[in-house]
């Protein structure tokens, strides 16, 4: 098997919003899926690797 990349992973965190701002300021990902499941999980992505 050869492993051509990462999809996602997912972090538990004490805060989600301020967690996912730090990582859109000072990283430049971006939100995806916003609305969905009442915002838990969040995604947040930066080309194909995003974070939940």
């Amino acid at each position: 098997m050869q492993l051509e990349g990462i999809d996602h992973v997912a972090l538990s965190v004490r805060d989600v919003e301020l967690s996912a701002k730090w990582y859109i300021d000072v990283l430049g990902f971006e939100r995806k899926h916003e609305g969905l499941w009442n915002g838990i999980p969040t995604f947040i992505a930066k080309g194909t690797t995003a974070i939940a």
